[in-house]
């Protein structure tokens, strides 16, 4: 019977001490500050890019000059410019990727835009959109914006658009 109270004792001294697990105000947690240049930060597999819109054959912007007024960014798998389209005999192909490229194009949607009916529900605020055979579009719907990511790829797989797609991370705090 001793027994039996000192180790109840013994317990209610430890939950008063915090040692099975009791939050001290000291130990909450505390939203983790995500900085960025843009409303979503995404980790970017090695030697892929993120830089604003650019048009095709134009040399990729640095990322420096994204600011969180564009509405729409790319993530690329190359820091050369991609050229979906026919090449132009003006631009000289070793400064472009036609052949072997990821491209993600992340637009921020207006407020009043509405993610479409059919998608399906990921998890986490992510969606797709089958647009056709073997080619999908993502949507992802935080607290604070909605966005869109179509991707244009040849010669890759879908799996690694796809990983940082689901990188991505909301921005708290603008560079």
């Amino acid at each position: 019977m001793k027994t039996k109270l000192l180790i109840s004792a013994l317990a209610l001294v430890l939950i008063g001490a915090g040692c099975f697990g009791a939050v001290t105000p000291s130990q909450e947690e505390t939203p983790e500050e995500i900085t960025g240049n843009w409303w979503l930060r995404f980790d970017l597999p090695e030697g892929w890019v993120m830089a604003p819109d650019y048009g095709e054959g134009n040399a990729v912007p640095s990322s420096d000059s994204i600011t969180p007024d564009m509405t729409d960014i790319v993530l690329q798998s190359t820091s050369k410019s991609i050229v979906i389209r026919e090449v132009e005999p003006d631009i000289l192909e070793e400064e472009v990727e036609t052949e072997n490229f990821t491209y993600i194009r992340v637009f921020r949607l207006a407020e009043r835009r509405s993610i479409p009916d059919e998608v399906e529900d990921l998890g986490n605020g992510f969606y797709r959109e089958k647009v056709s055979e073997g080619e999908y579009e993502y949507y992802l719907e935080t607290d604070v914006g909605k966005y869109q990511f179509i991707i244009p790829q040849r010669k890759q797989e879908l799996s690694v658009a796809e990983e940082v797609i689901f990188s991505a991370k909301q921005v708290t705090a603008f560079e």
